[in-house]
């Protein structure tokens, strides 16, 4: 064969070689199964879409869970696995999912944040937040208090109780005082608040006037036992006491208030005599 010819035969032998490999190639590539796929090869890879972003609740306190759901869905024609990954917040989510032709699941993460702040949430393109705040103490206002006044009595020293006030006081007849008695009507929790309870939700107001005039109430109120008529309720009483005027006649007015209120009003009058 002419040597030019030779060449020509080699050129041509050597092009079909190339192309007869590239086509082999080719087919190679289109017969393997995918990397994620459990095929046999001769359909489509498995392809995935991410969707639906959803997250519970929107706001939590610190310390409570928050629960991250997206949906993956498989629209190729193998099988395969689909990893998902996202942020939350500082938080890395990463979870793998395995997944039929045309199946849908959705894949979910919980995160617990510890101090509060907005979280920015990143899974597969989708975005979305969270608010997460301090926990506070639910306010639990104070009970509006209630009282009235149970007596107004006279008290002598060494006396087995109390006396009623009389038109015509005698100071001869050695009384020492003039009691004031209160009883506390306020309402906690259903039940009649008890002395621990009333003390600290604030004190009673209670002031004196005779014949107008302003009158120093004295001591602090304190548990008074049960002694009728004062209390006819018979549960014990609060009281307070104030001394005598000088001789001559007098309409003592008291009054009973609280938190700015006014709970209640008695009057009495009367004349002292030596």
């Amino acid at each position: 064969m002419p040597e030019d010819r030779k060449k020509v035969a080699v050129g041509l032998g050597l092009a079909m070689a190339a192309t007869g490999l590239v086509l082999f190639l080719k087919g190679r590539a289109k017969a393997a199964p995918p990397p994620d796929g459990d095929g046999d090869g001769n359909g489509e890879a498995a392809e995935f879409i991410v969707s639906e972003l959803i997250i519970e609740p929107l706001e939590v306190n610190v310390n409570e869970q928050v629960v991250i759901t997206i949906t993956v869905t498989n629209i190729g024609l193998e099988a395969g696995s689909y990893q998902v990954i996202g942020l939350a917040g500082d938080s890395e989510l990463a979870k793998t999912v395995s997944l039929n032709p045309g199946q849908a699941k959705q894949v979910s993460f919980t995160v617990t944040p510890d101090s509060p702040g907005v979280y920015s949430v990143a899974v597969d393109g989708l975005t979305g937040s969270f608010d997460v705040i301090e926990e506070t103490e639910p306010l639990i206002p104070d009970p509006i208090i209630e009282g009235s006044l149970t007596g107004l009595a006279l008290w002598r020293r060494g006396a087995w109780g109390p006396t009623e006030i009389q038109p015509v006081i005698s100071l001869s007849a050695y009384y020492d005082v003039i009691l004031i008695f209160l009883h506390n009507d306020t309402i906690i929790d259903g039940t009649k608040a008890e002395f621990d309870k009333r003390l600290a939700y604030g004190p009673f107001d209670i002031t004196v006037t005779m014949n107008g005039s302003p009158w120093p109430v004295e001591g602090t109120p304190k548990m008074w036992a049960p002694c009728a008529p004062w209390d006819k309720r018979g549960k014990g009483a609060w009281d307070v006491f104030i001394r005598f005027p000088p001789v001559g006649s007098y309409t003592m007015v008291v009054t009973l208030s609280a938190q700015g209120r006014l709970l209640d009003t008695k009057t009495v009058s009367f004349t002292i005599v030596q």
